[in-house]
């Protein structure tokens, strides 16, 4: 009777208990990746939303510290600069573009100027409305309800309006 009462264990997992563990990553998979994707281009937007506003207080910055106008520019949809004018020189201090899939959704802003002392202006030296200058940045590969909005007071402070 030799043997008898000694159970011998079988290391490692059936053939069944793995497909089953497959069925089951399969199916978590499929519910969160979507909701991943959408969380990602949200988090893209939000960061390239907050970069435009700390670049608008970058470039006041610039303007103090260097005591001299900066003007800051939109390109394009989705591209915007600060740069120093000396006669018909330009020096940039710094050019984005925005990603993630944001782009300015309002186009009735144009360069602003931060002067070394004093309040921003708009081009030709008149001055902001005195509502201030609103800056609305959608994200195209988000819901039309993805739309931000920066606004830059008539004293210069810039106030992101979620």
């Amino acid at each position: 009777m030799r043997g008898r009462g000694i159970r011998r264990w079988r290391a490692g997992f059936t053939l069944l208990e793995l497909l089953v563990i497959l069925t089951l990553i399969g199916i978590i998979t499929r519910v969160t990746l979507p909701k991943l994707r959408t969380a990602s281009a949200v988090y893209d937007f939000d960061r390239a939303f907050r970069q435009f506003a700390a670049d608008l207080q970058r470039a006041q910055s610039e303007a103090w510290r260097r005591n001299r106008n900066v003007t800051f520019t939109r390109m394009s949809s989705t591209q915007y600069k600060a740069s120093i004018f000396s006669g018909t020189a330009e020096t940039v201090l710094f050019q984005r573009a925005m990603d993630g899939g944001s782009a300015f959704s309002s186009t009735g802003w144009g360069p602003i100027i931060f002067r070394a002392f004093g309040p921003p202006q708009a081009p030709l030296g008149t001055a902001l409305p005195a509502a201030g200058l609103s800056v609305q940045v959608q994200n195209t590969s988000l819901s039309a309800s993805s739309t931000r909005t920066i606004r830059l007071t008539v004293g210069g402070a810039v106030v992101l309006i979620q």
